[in-house]
């Protein structure tokens, strides 16, 4: 039977302007790409964000601006094996106007060793932010608060703009400095060929073990989950990008009596349909209580959990519908919940170097396991 999840409800009031939690978000995108004798890294810091398949980012402050390719004697531009192009996504038409574009490689040939260890430069350049941003979390000291480090996985996208011209794409170009300027998202909704992969091999090799089935109906008044950091890992040489992302989340707890009653009211109103997304509707003028909250949108989720001493992997069918928009859209989605890593950086006067250690041992884990992924999606005919 589904259980139910106190869900995704709005107060009837706006927020008093600067009413943003304190505290410093990095977000870097890292470009993992293929060539001989070395890995080629740029990453780059930008101060907005977007993202694909969830929800708004609280954004906590504005983030340096950086751009910068390593081992890379043009500086400036992708291997010729790398183009941008169009990509096909259905679910991307509720969104954005237009066929969003991504980045591919026609040659994967070389082997990681040719790229001299591609985890361990994603660990180097993701650490020092971790650390740091973790920090910042500590010294909040907010009651009920639950920091998490997790892995997801995709495909970054840009959204379509002028500056990459039909020309540039036929030769298979991709200048850095042109996509740094373009709005990106990270889509989430993997293969069901990728989930089925992960559930029936990549479990078992990485030794996490069943842990429990979940279906539930959320309708939320958690506060919005605050991103510390986000780093987005462009894997060139595989065909899954990489998102890590350090996570606070509080659940409301400090709610009057007339509150808790208004919320019953809007659950006990409705009504299971599973023709229509999310799962759930609402009689006409039921889907509001009094002047005090309304519905905004509502998930259906049935997610299977694993675990191990270290990491905690989630396989998620998700059904979303926002209200407040009319659109809707049903994904499948991993996440891979590093453990072991946040423990170690809840110690305190943690080194850098062993939580450098302990990420680059996770990362090499997901880069053999989790970035392969037959046919993601191919480039659009247009």
């Amino acid at each position: 039977m589904p259980e139910w999840v106190v869900g995704e409800f709005s107060k009837l009031r706006s927020d008093p302007p600067g009413n943003i939690p304190r505290g410093g978000q990095a977000h870097k995108v890292i470009n993992v790409s293929p060539r001989r004798g070395g890995g080629q890294v740029s990453h780059q810091a930008f101060s907005t964000h977007q993202e694909g398949s969830s929800e708004p980012v609280p954004k906590r402050s504005l983030s340096t601006h950086s751009s910068s390719i390593q081992n890379n004697p043009d500086n400036n531009q992708f291997p010729s094996s790398v183009h941008v192009d169009h990509v096909s996504l259905e679910s991307i038409g509720r969104k954005t106007e237009g066929k969003p574009l991504a980045l591919f490689n026609n040659n994967k040939s070389h082997s990681d060793e040719e790229m001299k260890r591609p985890w361990e430069v994603i660990a180097e350049n993701a650490v020092v932010d971790l650390v740091s941003c973790f920090e910042n979390v500590r010294d909040e000291k907010l009651e009920g608060v639950k920091p998490m480090l997790v892995a997801r996985f995709g495909k970054i996208l840009f959204s379509e703009s002028p500056s990459i011209s039909q020309e540039t794409r036929k030769v298979f170009l991709a200048a850095e400095t042109t996509l740094s300027q373009l709005k990106r998202s990270f889509y989430t909704n993997v293969p069901n060929s990728y989930m089925e992969n992960v559930l029936g091999e990549v479990a078992q090799k990485i030794e996490v073990d069943f842990e429990e089935e979940k279906d539930l109906y959320h309708v939320k008044t958690e506060l919005n989950q605050v991103r510390h950091m986000v780093v987005d890992v462009s894997c060139l040489d595989k065909n899954v990008d990489l998102r890590l992302m350090l996570s606070t989340k509080r659940v409301l707890t400090a709610l009057t009596d007339d509150e808790m009653q208004s919320i019953r009211s809007l659950i006990n109103s409705a009504i299971l349909d599973q023709d229509v997304k999310g799962g759930l509707r609402w009689p006409f003028g039921k889907a509001s209580s009094g002047d005090r909250y309304c519905v905004v949108g509502v998930w259906h989720t049935i997610a299977k959990s694993y675990k191990s001493r270290s990491l905690r992997l989630k396989v998620r069918h998700a059904d979303r519908f926002d209200f407040r928009t009319s659109n809707g859209e049903a994904t499948r989605e991993i996440t891979l919940k590093l453990k072991n890593v946040v423990s170690l950086l809840q110690e305190k006067k943690v080194e850098n170097s062993l939580v450098s250690e302990m990420l680059k041992d996770n990362l090499r884990l997901i880069w053999d396991h989790f970035l392969c992924c037959e046919h993601f999606f191919e480039a659009a005919k247009i």
